[in-house]
This record gives structure tokens, sequence and C-alpha cells, in this order.
């Protein structure tokens, strides 16, 4: 019988979006000196992972256990905040039963203690360098999906999660290069009302937002206004607001997050047939 795991948005997405990330303070982080194609290792939770270097991005991409890192795997690729970094899976991880290949890529950026996809806080204000540089990001950020296709050939586009800075790359992704993703799942982002086109394109792939109401470092007033923009703009967008909830993944964020990607996961393979 086949196992399989989807990676909760604590393991990928790092500690500083979960509410449990005592649970990987010593878990090991992508090389500085990460190689194309290194050998696959077993990470603490039993499934197999390697660094990669692939279109100009560090990542490591993990296989559950009881797969072959040689099976066309559904791929979800996942997005750190700011000044955070990939993580392999603990020996804590939960265990969803699907087949899937995950993608933790890590931003280019030094910044601080981790990396960055551009050097910009949303709350510095700085709408006009973020746009700009989120009109870059996406735009590589495709290719990279694109690269990612034609080494794996899953059974449909990547599946991309982000948090925060993750977040908002991914938005920015699933508006500007719909074709490049399946489905955009998204914690605690927002991007630039000016990067929403007057109208959604033929490719509309889903978008589902959460935010939580006491975040005070991606504001949830402006989330929820971009959230109205789009909608009213023919984008196929829900968004799911949490009370106690601040910029960090609560408990209740991971779990619905877990439902989404098995949805996606579902629909993945239902359109392929396999």
């Amino acid at each position: 019988m086949r196992r399989s795991v989807v990676l909760t948005a604590c393991i990928a997405l790092g500690t500083s979006a979960c509410d449990r990330g005592e649970a990987l303070a010593s878990a090991p982080t992508v090389s500085e000196e990460a190689r194309v194609d290194e050998p696959y290792g077993e990470a603490p939770d039993g499934s197999l992972f390697r660094y990669t270097n692939l279109a100009k991005l560090k990542a490591i991409e993990i296989v559950p256990k009881g797969l072959s890192p040689d099976e066309e795997l559904p791929i979800v690729v996942m997005l750190h905040g700011l000044a955070d970094k990939p993580r392999l899976p603990s020996a804590f991880t939960r265990h969803p039963q699907r087949p899937v290949r995950v993608i933790l890529p890590r931003g280019p950026y030094v910044f601080e203690q981790g990396f960055a996809w551009y050097p910009y806080r949303a709350r510095e204000g700085k709408h006009e360098e973020m746009r700009v540089a989120l009109e870059g990001t996406a735009h590589h950020f495709a290719l990279y999906l694109r690269a990612l296709e034609e080494r794996h050939r899953p059974p449909c586009r990547p599946i991309v999660v982000g948090f925060s800075q993750g977040g908002m790359v991914t938005l920015a992704t699933a508006i500007s290069r719909p074709e490049a993703l399946s489905e955009a799942l998204v914690a605690a982002a927002w991007i630039p009302p000016v990067l929403v086109p007057p109208q959604a394109g033929e490719l509309r792939p889903p978008i589902r937002l959460m935010h939580g109401l006491r975040d005070r470092i991606v504001s949830p007033e402006p989330a929820m206004e971009l959230f109205d923009l789009l909608r009213d703009r023919g984008f196929d967008v829900e968004l799911h607001l949490f009370d106690d909830a601040a910029h960090a993944m609560s408990s209740e964020m991971n779990t619905l997050l877990s439902s989404w990607i098995e949805g996606a996961l579902e629909r993945c393979t239902a359109r392929s047939g396999r």
C-alpha cells in the first residue's frame, strides 16, 4: 500500500509562520552550497529529500515515504515568508493521504537571518517598489514553475502555497501569469491593487486567501479590499478571516490550508485521469 504526505504550513512555510515552530528548531535548511540534482537522502519523517538548483532558485525537493522520485506526481510548491527559509520535515509532520512532490524554494535575496523574494516589507508602504519587484519576481517564478513541469511531468500545473511575502509572490503570479499554476493558496498576504488588471482573463486559477484579523504585519483591511477588487473583476477568489489569528498560521488556519491542498490535489488527479 502506497503512503503519502502533504506537508503542513508549519513545516513548509517556516517557524515564523507557525504556532508550533519549536518542533523545527533544529531542522536542516537549504545548503548555501546546494548543487544541481544532489542524491536523495532520508528526512526525519522518513520521506526522501534532495537539494536542487533549478532556474536560478535553490530548493528542497521532498518525495513522501513509500513513493518513488521517478513517479509523475502532482507538485505542491510552498513559498516561505520574509526573512525565513525552507526546512526539512520533522518527525512530527502530519500526513494527509495523497501522493505529491513537495518543492520548498528559497528566496533569492539574503535578508536578516533568512531570505526574501524581494527586499521590501509590506508595512514600509513602498507600493511602487513592491509593484516593480512583484512583476519581475512573478515572471521569474513562472519560469521556475515551467522548469519544474519539464523536469517532473506532473499531471497538472503546480499548486502554489505562499505565506506572507511568499503569498504575495503567489498572488502576483496567479494574476499576471495564470498559465503557470493550477491553484494559488495564500495566507497573510496583500499586493498593490495596481497589479490587478481591469478584468480577469480567460485563465482564472482558483485563488484562496486566508488572513488573521489580529495581523499587525500585513494589515487585514487592505487584504479585504483586495479581495473585493479581485471578486469584482471576475477572478475565482475566496477569503477566509480568523478572529484570533495574528501574523502566523494558527491551528485553524493550518486545518483549512490542509483541506485546500487536499482538494487541489484531488482536482489535479481528476483532471488528468491518473
